[in-house]
Order: structure tokens, then sequence, then C-alpha cells
């Protein structure tokens, strides 16, 4: 009996032993893949002028968005999604338009003014995606507004401290980007950082990153913080890093490894971006600056350097990008294609770029006094485009050309 005993415990003592080491091999292939994903440096070796973002578009479509008579879209900011709804900042004409992904016009918001129930300079949109409803930052007014899915105000929120851009985190609280500004209504402990967590009630739950001289630059530039999926992303866009909001602080998802030196952006003060180009020619920087978006196979963003603005492609699964001068490129480009300007969005693993009248109109003009203008077929939805026409999106989805 007591051999089978011993031999029972010997059995339990192996199973626990091999279950534990299974756990453990489990847990550091999760740990593994979770690096991979979100702290893989992108790694961008060389500009070329012989390749495009274009050669890498495999499926695509355009989508104008209507608009009754009266109701103009000046800009495409920022785009959000509330179920099948698209939800669009314009800065232009100080409006927020709901969409079909159609493209179908369902209604606009505009409530100009300085009093209860309107804004007059709105900054910033967020998404409560679970209670479905749209936050809009007037920045004059010092106040979060609530809308209904369908455009409908439900209430309204003062704020105890100014800020540049925001974003809702489940459930009821928010990460408000600083950038630069002075808040003598925040705590001296928190002043001096860019990004700060606070509950429904703007009680201060934890900050993020000091600000530094280099950051009153950078603090200009859109698209700071932004969600992408279920991701909220912050541009740290003169270190070159892009972190990702694990739900309760900021971890790495990506570094960008670009040609040429780093900016010692602890060192420096920048203060405008004839600042910013003097020291690019001056000292042979490279820094990301602009935009940056990805999905699950691709990253598209820019960067500069001396030369210009360059606009990197970076795929995944193969761990090789490139880069080229964006200017040059759509230059000389061949195809109608170059009217895919920088991508604003991810909507079902598809790059979403807002292209405006001017830059569409202006575009096909250039194009008509060219001498391979013939041999261009420019799609039937830009040649109707006027300087007043409202913006169009283009969808696309990419794929490696080898």
């Amino acid at each position: 009996m007591k051999i089978i005993v011993n031999g029972f415990y010997t059995f339990l003592f192996s199973y626990k032993c091999k279950c534990i080491l299974l756990q453990s091999l489990l847990l550091c292939c999760f740990i593994s893949c979770q690096k991979d994903k979100n702290e893989a440096p992108l790694h961008i070796t060389k500009c070329t002028d012989q390749q495009s973002i274009y050669a890498y578009i495999r499926d695509y479509h355009y989508l104008s968005l209507s608009t009754p008579l009266g109701i103009q879209v000046g800009e495409v900011n920022k785009i959000g999604w509330l179920a099948d709804t698209m939800v669009i900042l314009d800065k232009l004409t100080t409006a927020i338009h709901l969409f079909s992904n159609h493209g179908e016009w369902i209604h606009t918001i505009q409530l100009l003014g300085e009093g209860p129930g309107e804004f007059s300079r709105l900054l910033d949109i967020a998404i409560n995606s679970d209670a479905m409803q749209i936050i809009a930052y007037d920045y004059a007014g010092s106040k979060l507004m609530y809308f209904s899915s369908t455009g409908v105000l439900l209430k309204e929120q003062r704020l105890p401290f100014a800020f540049l851009e925001f974003e809702y985190v489940a459930p009821n609280r928010f990460i408000f980007y600083t950038g630069s500004l002075i808040n003598s209504a925040i705590p001296a402990i928190f002043q001096k950082q860019q990004l700060i967590t606070t509950d429904s009630a703007f009680q201060i739950l934890d900050a993020f990153f000091s600000v530094r001289p280099a950051d009153f630059f950078s603090a200009n530039d859109a698209n700071v913080l932004f969600r992408q999926g279920d991701d909220i992303l912050f541009a740290k866009k003169l270190d070159n890093i892009i972190y990702r909001f694990d739900g309760k602080t900021w971890v790495k998802h990506h570094e960008l490894n670009l040609p040429g030196k780093s900016i010692p952006v602890d060192e420096l003060k920048i203060n405008s971006f004839e600042d910013f180009n003097a020291l690019l020619k001056k000292n042979d920087y490279t820094a990301f600056y602009g935009s940056f978006i990805d999905n699950q196979d691709f990253a598209l963003f820019t960067f500069y350097d001396a030369n210009g603005p360059y606009f990197a492609i970076y795929d995944k699964k193969k761990q090789q990008g490139f880069c080229y001068n964006r200017v040059e490129a759509d230059l000389n480009n061949q195809d109608a294609f170059m009217l895919v300007d920088y991508p604003i969005a991810v909507y079902q693993n598809k790059f979403v770029a807002a292209l405006d009248s001017d830059y569409i109109y202006h575009t096909i003009q250039a194009l008509k006094h060219q001498p391979q203008a013939l041999e261009l077929t420019i799609p039937e939805v830009f040649t109707s485009a006027t300087l007043s026409s409202n913006p169009i999106l283009v969808f696309f989805t990419l794929a490696n050309p080898e």
C-alpha cells in the first residue's frame, strides 16, 4: 500500500511539473509573440526613386461624400466609426458629419455659437462605442459635448483644464494630450507631463512623458494621440517611437529605425518648422514627423531629412521596408494612383485616405499638362471635381509586389 501511495505521489508530482513546464512554455511563447507584435523595430535602411506606394496597392475603391444643398465637408481631419456610421471631424467648417459606409449623408452637427449646446472651435472627437456616443471637444468653450449616434446632443461637461487631443477609454476614463500647454488647474506634479489619464469626472489618475524643449514643436502636429482599431497609440514623433496604451501604462508599439542620425531631442529646443528644417540640413538628422498608421501587415509613415518629406512602407511579415521622396515620386509617377494621399485611418484592415477638393482639382490640372497625360485613366469620381467639391475617401489594401 505504501508503494502504491508513493507511486501515486510520484506520478502527481511529475504531472504537476509537466503542467507547470507547459504553462511556462506557453507563457514564454505568449510574451515572445506580444513582444514581436508590440516592440518590433521597423528598419528603413534605404530610400529609392524606383518604387512608391503605388506598386503595393492591390485593392482600392473611391468613396464620394454626398451632402444636401447648403452642407459641405471642408476637411476630413479625423475619422471614427460608430457601428456602421462614419463620424468625420471637419475643423474647416466647424462641424461633425455622419455618413453611411456607402458615403450617404446622415446628419451634420454644426451648432455654432458660444452658448449652452453650441461650439465655436472643435479641436477633436472621440467615440464611446459601448454607449454609442460621439464626444466632441470645444476648445473655445472648454467643454466636452456628448452626442447620440444620430447627432442629438445628450449633455455637456465643463473641463477644468485645456488640452489638444483626447481619447475615450472604457470604462469611463479619458486620456488627454496636453502637449506643451501650461495648465494652472492641473496639480504642479502633473503640469510638465504630455499625457494624463482621468476618470469621468476629470480627476487625474496618472501622467506620462515629461515635456522637453523640443516638444514645443512636435505639439503643433496633429494626430499625436489616436485610436486605431482597439488600440490607442501615442506618436512620440521626434523620438521615432510609437507607444500603445495597455490599459494601465504605455508600452512600446514600434520603434522606427530610420536612415541618418537621430535628433538629440533632450538637448535641443525647436520652436518652428523653419528651426526644424535648419536643424535637419545643418546636422544631417532624420526624424519621424507627420503621420503614422499600421494594420496587421503593413506600417505607413512619414519622416523628414534635409531633402524633404519621405514616405515609408514597412512589410511586417517580411520584416523589410523602404522609403521614397514623396514630392519627387509623385511628380514623376504616371499612374492615377498618385491621387492617394497620406492615410489617416484603418477600417476593417484597409487603409483610408482623404483627398480634399483643392488637392484633386490641382492634381488633375497638372496631369492634363504632362506629356503622358493621354496614357492616364483618371477615375470618373475625379473628373467632375471642382474647388468646392466635398473630399473623396479612398480605401485600399497593400500587398508586396514581389
